[in-house]
């Protein structure tokens, strides 16, 4: 079982939003995980710590300065997954219109963006505004953003907040129960859902079905649509450049072994993920004498890897198994580091069959690519560190990415076409290659990365830029 679901957190108190004259405020909640809480903190202090635990109480008496207060409590189950969620607190007096503005924004955006455009008077609405909150029933909805079209074209990441008056009961997406819950009257959620044809519907939009339900008996619900934008460039030059290397059998299966390796390798290129290396890509940095070497030896292929412009190679063996039987084990190599990544292997009962020989050398084509996937994602957050552009990928392990994975950051190459009567949009936009980058480790919330060059320099990258796998 792969966990990839982050700890649920609820907040006993505060209830939000709260205004207090007080100095201090108690935080009192837990955090909870059927794959068991490893920690819990505030403001990177360490709140409460435990090897795994199904449950996991949290208390602190927190310093409150002169208007807003915001404090951030993260969570993490033992796989490392995270969740966070914001506490806020307003010290000053309850009847003063700094405090009655930060409860109008709190609770009623509405209001203040009718009273920001005018049609409203923002001292009626003031007059309106209770000096203490009232505590509503709502979800709270973080992620998806239905403004705002999606790119990954596997996973959906939903999280947000579920406030109650009293304390929740029940929780689901989408119809599908969220078995860990805290009893608090604020409930944080994060969940990844699969993302599958089925789910797909007109207009290529999944909808999400959020609904809970309190201590009471009040339910509530709130659903959200978003568009799934995948994108898609199909070019040679993006795609992953492999090199299929030794394939090695014994003397009696030397020339089967070859057979095999040809096959596999025009499989490949079949499946259009690749971009696999002719002789000719070799040669230019091989000599003939290293070629015949990587083709033939499996340990030469090893020592010359790093030597060729590919980024993954393969490499494999054949066996004899039974009279007539053949098995083949082949391994994908990382270059840059000269590890072995991923493995594949097949088996036929018969290796004077063609037919059969066909489709084991299919079969291992097709679990490289199900293995190396074309993956569609996008930024979500920038940063520089040390002097390294760093960006996080809205990619996890749930999307069959892993660290070295080498993938594209794109922008918009032109405008789309529209209809110049309805402005209706016939035919979205191209995109390019805005640069590249690399996967350096997976983390709940994403893939953190390393931006390696930018085809023009000064290029700006900004969050919900698309990225695609190589």
């Amino acid at each position: 079982t792969v966990d990839l679901t982050a700890p649920n957190i609820g907040v006993y108190t505060p209830v939000e939003p709260t205004v207090t004259e007080d100095g201090t405020v108690m935080l009192e909640g837990a955090a909870v995980d059927k794959f068991l809480v490893s920690n819990v903190k505030v403001d990177k202090k360490s709140l409460a710590d435990s090897p795994g635990a199904p449950r996991l109480e949290f208390n602190s008496e927190l310093p409150l300065g002169d208007g807003e207060n915001t404090f951030v409590v993260a969570s993490k189950d033992v796989a490392g997954n995270e969740a966070r969620t914001a506490v806020k607190v307003f010290k000053g007096d309850p009847n003063s219109t700094e405090a009655k503005l930060w409860l109008l924004e709190q609770k009623y955006p509405e209001r203040m963006k009718m009273a920001m455009t005018g049609e409203v008077a923002l001292d009626v609405l003031l007059s309106q505004t209770p000096p203490a909150a009232v505590a509503v029933n709502e979800i709270r909805v973080k992620s998806p953003d239905a403004s705002r079209p999606y790119r990954n074209d596997n996973t959906l990441r939903v999280s947000g907040e579920v406030v109650t008056q009293t304390s929740i009961s029940s929780l689901s997406i989408n119809g599908q129960a969220m078995d860990s819950l805290t009893g608090a009257p604020k409930e944080s959620f994060n969940k990844r859902i699969p993302i599958t044809p089925e789910s797909i519907q007109a207009g290529g939009k999944v909808k999400v079905t959020i609904e809970a339900q309190d201590a009471g008996g009040a339910k509530i619900s709130k659903e959200v649509e978003v568009a799934i934008q995948p994108v898609l460039i199909d070019r040679p030059e993006t795609k992953m450049p492999v090199a299929v290397l030794a394939f090695k059998g014994s003397e009696q299966l030397g020339e089967l072994a070859q057979q095999i390796r040809t096959k596999t390798e025009g499989n490949m290129v079949g499946q259009k993920r690749f971009r696999v290396l002719e002789r000719v890509a070799l040669q230019e940095v091989l000599t003939e004498q290293q070629l015949s070497a990587a083709l033939s030896n499996p340990d030469e292929a090893l020592k010359l890897g790093k030597m060729t412009p590919a980024q993954m190679f393969l490499i494999g063996e054949v066996f004899p198994r039974g009279e007539k039987g053949v098995e083949v084990m082949a391994r994908a190599v990382n270059t840059a580091t000269g590890e072995v990544d991923d493995k594949v292997d097949g088996f036929v009962d018969d290796r004077s069959d063609p037919a059969a020989l066909d489709k084991l050398c299919d079969a291992l084509a097709t679990e490289l690519r199900e293995k190396y996937p074309r993956r569609s994602g996008e930024i979500q957050a920038v940063a520089e560190k040390n002097g390294e552009k760093l960006i996080l990928l809205d990619w996890t392990a749930d999307d069959n990415v892993r660290p070295g994975t080498r993938f594209w950051i794109l922008r918009p190459q032109a405008d789309p076409f529209a209809d110049p009567g309805t402005k209706e949009e016939v035919s979205p936009s191209d995109f390019t290659e805005a640069g590249q980058g690399v996967i350096r480790q997976l983390r709940a919330n994403g893939a953190e990365a390393v931006v390696e060059k930018l085809i023009e320099e000064g290029t700006t990258l900004e969050k919900g830029m698309p990225a695609i796998t190589m």
